[in-house]
């Protein structure tokens, strides 16, 4: 055996451990072939059962409790040098202890009163001699209660945002340290952040407050709702009130959208505020259904249930926050239902923290989930919105549907932004469709348009973004209003104005994939190639159409294209003096696979929304049936 001492090691460690067969034959080994090891393992032993003559008397519960937190608690930089001091005075202490047979009986520093658990022990684990006070008394007043619980500092109110100042802090399911208090996890770290809804209420020596908690910049982390201790029982504080938590200046929805539901309820209260937002809504206000995770909440079901309007800044998604807040109505209120659009831009009167958040309580539970406490369920009401007021402008431009500017000179740019690539300032009357937005950068509300009217090159038409008014003052871009004739009443001549007149983008505007009925003369084309040379699919409904329908009515002819399903056999530019019933439709199903590809060259940007924007905008025919 190599002199590396293991031999020796081994044989101290045999004093307090159980040894393996292999091991001990190891060390009968070892101390044969080194004498210098046999001679210090000699002296180990005597000196354990010189200790074992000893009087053993254990380290007190305060000791032992003390030892355990700091070892719980990662140092900082600037206490190392205190805690080197301390590792002096300790090892002094445990030479002293050891002499006297303080730590004789090896039991490990663990409280006997701890929650069995995987995890290690945390802040607010450790139980203490202290008489606790029992949950049902309620909190008591300043002054009250055990001294080491008090001297972390005055009450902290309900609706107090606090926050994490000392690492590996455990929320448990009560308000005290013992078997029925269930030890949550994950453990909140150094900077997470707090909601105190109740407390405090003093027991096992530690102020209890029932907390919602939430980690700055980690939308993911998230926490069952339950109570922490505020501070060690020498008055150290493990979370402390936030200095100047609450925004200063007016409130937007950019605001809003930057603070968690915890903060919008203690920084805005019941507040009234207008919001310029983006309302979405994802149905009616249902009561809630106890799904699996999933614990309900009782009350007004408008407040309290699933469903309804979101607001939001903008279209895009909410990917660095927790979302817009949901929206409420109060039934029979000054606001309807219908007053909410679908998907828009609206500026919202109303305020969090309804009166009625009162009434709300905890509910039905489905699998898994664990029961709200009544103070979580009042609370989950009181982040809910209430709409009291709201201005829809009916000219603002909507994703989705034609437009049109209303400015002289309105700039296009390649992304929303004043920081983009610049293209063409477009004319007052110039039509559009609107594809995306609104996206709110640098103050201005930006949509995404097609612009048929401009050639962007290779007779693609410009897409880009414009600003729709302003700073929200004079509006640059409008919703375009439209002529739409009764759908069963349309005839060549209204069909023609629809789909070539402006921005060809007429018929879509008006029915969408409605079904049309009209009366005309047809006439088969085959061979047209409405885009010489480009390769387009799928090809029944591109500009390249093989096949291709001539609707006639004297000389004004619209071309539509040919469901794949539908049986026509007339011959190629046969003529027919048959007049025929038609259905037809814009904004087909397959529209949405389009593509096309530019001859000779890489793939050009937005070239696929174009090709979708055509063949959503092209005429298909459905039902063809002669007449008299």
């Amino acid at each position: 055996m190599t002199h590396d001492h293991e031999a020796l090691r081994l044989a101290v460690a045999a004093l307090d451990f159980e040894l393996s067969p292999q091991e001990r034959a190891g060390v009968q080994a070892g101390l044969t072939d080194c004498a210098e090891c046999a001679d210090m393992a000699m002296g180990h032993e005597a000196l354990d059962r010189l200790l074992a003559r000893l009087p053993v008397r254990d380290a007190s519960p305060h000791v032992r409790e003390r030892v355990l937190r700091s070892a719980l608690v990662p140092p900082s930089e600037r206490r190392w040098p205190v805690l080197l001091a301390a590792a002096a005075m300790l090892a002094m202490l445990i030479g002293a202890a050891a002499g006297a047979g303080a730590f004789r009986d090896r039991q490990a520093l663990v409280p006997a009163n701890t929650v069995p658990s995987e995890s290690e022990p945390a802040l607010g684990d450790v139980d203490t001699e202290a008489s606790p006070v029992p949950a049902d008394q309620g909190s008591p007043r300043p002054g009250e209660g055990p001294p080491g619980a008090a001297s972390a500092g005055p009450p902290l109110p309900p609706d107090t945002l606090a926050t994490v100042v000392s690492g590996r802090l455990r929320i448990r399911s009560e308000p005290r340290v013992a078997d029925d208090s269930i030890k949550f996890e994950p453990l909140l770290e150094v900077g997470d952040r707090l909601l105190i809804l109740d407390g405090p209420i003093v027991a096992n020596d530690y102020a209890w407050y029932l907390v919602t908690a939430w980690r700055p910049g980690a939308v993911g982390a998230t926490w069952p709702l339950g109570w922490v201790a505020r501070g060690d029982h020498d008055g150290s504080p493990w979370l402390r009130a936030t200095e100047d938590p609450c925004p200063i200046g007016p409130i937007t929805m950019a605001v809003v959208i930057a603070m968690v539901p915890q903060e919008r309820v203690a920084c805005l209260g019941d507040q009234r505020l207008r919001l310029r937002s983006f309302v979405t809504t994802g149905g009616e206000t249902m009561p809630c259904s106890p799904d699996v995770l999933v614990a309900c909440v009782d009350g007004p079901t408008w407040l309290a249930g699933s469903g309804g309007w979101t607001a939001a800044l903008d279209v895009t998604s909410d990917t660095g926050s927790i979302g817009g807040p949901s929206l409420a109505v109060v039934p029979g209120g000054p606001v309807s239902a219908e007053d909410l659009p679908s998907s828009g831009m609206v500026d919202i009167d109303g305020a969090f923290d309804h009166p009625a958040a009162g009434e709300c309580r905890p509910g039905a539970v489905g699998q898994g989930a664990q029961p709200l406490t009544p103070v979580a369920a009042r609370w989950s009401c009181r982040s809910r919105f209430v709409v009291t007021g709201v201005r829809v402008d009916p000219a603002y431009p909507i994703r989705g549907e034609p437009a049109v500017t209303v400015s002289r000179n309105v700039r296009v740019r390649s992304d929303p932004g004043l920081t983009s690539v610049r293209h063409e300032l477009l004319a007052k009357g110039t039509p559009v469709w609107v594809l995306d937005g609104p996206v709110v950068t640098a103050d201005y509300e930006w949509f995404q348009v097609i612009v048929p009217s401009v050639d962007a090159g290779d007779g693609i038409p410009r897409v880009g973004w414009v600003a729709a008014s302003d700073h929200g003052a004079a509006p640059w871009l409008a919703k375009r209003i439209l002529d739409c004739p009764e759908p069963g009443l349309l005839d060549v001549a209204d069909l023609a104005r629809l789909t070539t007149g402006g921005a060809g983008d007429a018929g879509l505007g008006c029915y969408g994939s409605t079904t049309l009925r009209f009366r005309a003369d047809v006439q088969l084309k085959c061979g047209l190639e409405g885009r010489p040379g480009w390769d387009m699919e799928p090809g029944w409904l591109a500009a390249n159409a093989t096949n291709q329908l001539a609707i006639r009515d004297g000389d004004t002819v619209v071309l539509a294209r040919l469901d794949p399903r539908l049986q026509f056999s007339q011959p190629c530019d046969g003529a027919d003096d048959a007049a025929w019933s038609i259905e037809g439709h814009f904004d087909d199903s397959a529209a949405l696979s389009c593509d096309a590809t530019l001859p000779g060259s890489d793939q050009r940007p937005n070239l696929r929304m174009v090709a979708v924007f055509w063949c959503r905008t092209t005429l298909v025919v459905d039902r063809l049936v002669p007449t008299p």
